[in-house]
């Protein structure tokens, strides 16, 4: 039994060892041209799905009006801070594509569909991701830098979600009903007011 102990003790510091020796010494991917690890995407992409459903699933009601002063108000937001990364319609960013992973053209289709963007995202799971921002991305978190004193709702909607959770309530399809970002009927020109959903 002790050389059992003994073995898988010797075995995980071997591991430690080598993964030190080749992170010190090898060539691991830290450019953006470099080829991704294995499961890279797999590895962070779980994590981050696992803590918004989470977070975002249980709320059943959100507070921000699918109206056109929300279109408008979100169309300069993303022009003042998410544009040079995500690009404009008809005006692809040459910065997002040159990212690891690439943001993406929010403008654009999805290549196996017809969704554009995140227009298919429940709008709780779109907000959190602007607001905590998401880790080895360079996506920033904008809840001061794009909201400021002015995500009040944002922020009290998220605490009710995260009660929600907590108590094991809410139906995520009463939240996907609500509000969605439609980036396709935000215009580049704030002046012009988008179309409220489901008009």
């Amino acid at each position: 039994m002790i050389r059992v102990l003994f073995g898988i003790v010797l075995g995980v510091l071997l591991l430690m060892a080598g993964a030190w020796l080749w992170l010190t010494y090898g060539h691991p991917p830290v450019a953006v041209a470099d080829a991704a690890l294995p499961f890279e995407r797999f590895i962070t992409g779980v994590p981050l799905h696992a803590r918004v459903d989470r977070d975002v699933t249980h709320c059943a009601t959100w507070p921000v009006q699918a109206d056109e002063a929300t279109f408008v108000a979100g169309a300069r937001i993303y022009r003042e801070q998410c544009a040079f990364c995500h690009g404009l319609s008809g005006s692809a960013s040459h910065v997002g594509e040159h990212m690891f992973p690439d943001a993406p053209p929010l403008w654009e289709k999805h290549h196996d569909g017809e969704v554009v963007g995140v227009s298919d995202d429940p709008p709780v799971e779109t907000y959190w991701k602007v607001a905590n921002g998401i880790r080895l991305t360079g996506m920033p978190a904008y809840k001061q830098v794009a909201f400021g004193d002015r995500d009040v709702a944002g922020e009290r909607a998220a605490g009710q979600c995260r009660q929600a959770a907590a108590a094991g309530r809410g139906d995520a399809a009463e939240a996907a009903a609500g509000l969605r970002f439609r980036f396709t009927e935000l215009r580049a020109d704030t002046g012009r007011a988008p179309k409220a959903a489901g008009r």
